[in-house]
């Protein structure tokens, strides 16, 4: 019937119709989602590359750790907002070829760091060691305290110098390497230093009553041996055994300089210590000569500070203090030690002092 043919014309083209709409809207959707899921790949992408270059590791299990913590976390924000239109099977599988391709890049970035850095300390010792080079062209042996001054200085100095290229390193682990880099350098400058080293004699020194002195033997290569004394600052065989305690002074005064004021600070400056080395405070001599108003011959002043012990009193600044006359005497073996030092250019290691004549043996 016409009525019926009508309706049956009618119902295939809209089936027809609604066939064709849907397919245009699943291909719509597949390709939105071809687009979503490219994006994600992309942003997967970009975010590795970007923890790639931020970051100091060299690390192939920290890479691939932090791959899937980054594709976990991009899964997981978008599998509710897509639903079931997403295929989040095809994105993991995406996510993880990307990952396994990008350790190559990974691992060439580590290499060209690892490049950077060796060329970075290669121009710092480069530089370490022509600095060190000018502050000892001759190579000369040099005391190994000013040696480490010097190096402590070119450290401070290297590390502001290449600061500016230390690129991907963090300041943390740019001064780290920086330092042990130069420490390296500096371990080989001391083994150098060490060659060049002269035999070190002992010193001997003549701790006197009035004057000291300060000397070694010097045995000669082509003449005899003889003993050489060594001249003070101001160009003298022998110091005056005189300690002067002053006030805003870290140290005592010792030699000519004390013995030149001693009129001006009597009571503060101290001589013939040595005479009171191992005697009591009621030892006759202590007493003639130290104690006694009526007989005394030192304008300082000698206290009993318990234990019979004589010790020698000085007054700075209204404090009053008390030491043994073996820290002054102490005091003066210093003075001669840093004569020898300045004379000999390199630290004293051993030394031959001389005792007061009443000692004995025990």
């Amino acid at each position: 019937m016409p009525y019926k043919d009508s309706l049956s014309s009618y119902m295939r083209d809209k089936y027809q119709a609604n066939q064709r709409t849907n397919t245009q809207r699943r291909d719509l959707d597949t390709s939105a989602m071809e687009t979503v899921m490219s994006n994600l790949t992309k942003e997967y992408e970009d975010e590795l590359e970007l923890w790639i270059e931020m970051s100091n590791t060299e690390d192939r299990d920290v890479f691939l750790s932090e791959a899937r913590l980054i594709g976990t976390r991009i899964v997981n924000e978008n599998k509710d907002r897509y639903n079931l239109r997403l295929n989040l099977r095809e994105l993991r599988d995406q996510i993880q070829t990307i990952a396994s391709e990008m350790v190559d890049e990974f691992e060439e970035h580590v290499k060209s760091r690892r490049r950077a850095k060796e060329g970075l300390m290669k121009k710092v010792i480069h530089w370490y060691k022509e600095e060190i080079r000018k502050k000892n062209p001759d190579k000369k042996f040099i005391i190994p305290e000013r040696l480490e001054g010097i190096h402590l200085d070119l450290v401070r100095l290297g590390l502001k110098k290449f600061q500016h290229e230390r690129g991907h390193i963090t300041n943390d682990r740019y001064e780290s390497i920086t330092r042990d880099t130069m420490e390296v350098a500096y371990k080989k400058v001391q083994d150098e230093n060490d060659q060049n080293a002269p035999t070190i004699p002992a010193i001997g020194i003549d701790l006197g009553t009035t004057n000291s002195c300060v000397g070694y033997y010097d045995p000669g290569r082509h003449t005899a041996g003889q003993v050489v004394i060594f001249k003070n600052q101001r160009r003298n065989d022998v110091t005056p055994s005189c300690v002067e305690y002053r006030p805003n002074s870290e140290r005592p005064v010792v030699g000519e300089e004390a013995k030149d004021n001693r009129l001006a600070n009597p009571r503060n400056i101290i001589f013939s210590a040595k005479r009171l080395i191992g005697r009591r405070y009621d030892n006759p001599e202590v007493q003639h000569d130290f104690v006694d108003p009526n007989t005394k011959l030192y304008p300082f002043e000698v206290v009993d500070v318990g234990d019979n012990r004589a010790d020698v009193e000085v007054e700075v600044d209204g404090v009053v203090a008390k030491y043994l006359p073996e820290e002054v005497s102490a005091h003066v073996l210093r003075k001669m030690k840093e004569v020898a030092e300045e004379r000999l250019g390199y630290a004293i290691q051993n030394a031959v002092i001389t005792v007061p004549a009443y000692f004995n043996d025990a």
